[in-house]
């Protein structure tokens, strides 16, 4: 009789920390995507109102710029180094390695957010946000 109530004690134990664990997950995924979303309001509110970039310095300046649908952006690169422009989400964002004064276009045919990085130096990060 006493393996009767040890058992269904066991599953109890084992399905409350199987909730706390589930909640818990619930929980961090949802203040990850408020914080996702409060740091892209805030990017877009400083994001850089222009259609050119310079890659200077391991860096896209500015960093962060804002255009409208059917906006080409051009990004130039000033650095002695190769660089390039690789979408992080958007595959035909896709530009060459780019030598010095070559430059690179893309025009952004949908409202959206695009990070893109540099291939060779992927700590160099940019956004544009699309809009209508």
């Amino acid at each position: 009789m006493q393996k009767a109530h040890t058992m269904p004690k066991k599953l109890i134990t084992i399905f409350a920390a199987v909730v706390v664990i589930i909640c818990g997950a619930a929980v961090y995924i949802s203040s990850s995507r408020s914080n996702d979303m409060s740091s892209n309001t805030t990017m877009l509110k400083d994001a850089v109102e222009t259609n050119r970039v310079e890659i200077s310095n391991f860096s896209y300046s500015p960093s962060v710029i804002r255009v409208k649908v059917g906006t080409k952006v051009t990004w130039t690169n000033k650095d002695t180094v190769q660089h390039s422009v690789v979408g992080d989400k958007l595959a035909d964002l896709s530009g060459p390695l780019l030598s010095t004064d070559k430059t690179y276009s893309f025009t952004f045919d949908k409202v959206g957010t695009y990070g893109y990085h540099c291939a060779p130096h992927p700590h160099m990060k940019g956004t544009v946000f699309v809009t209508k």
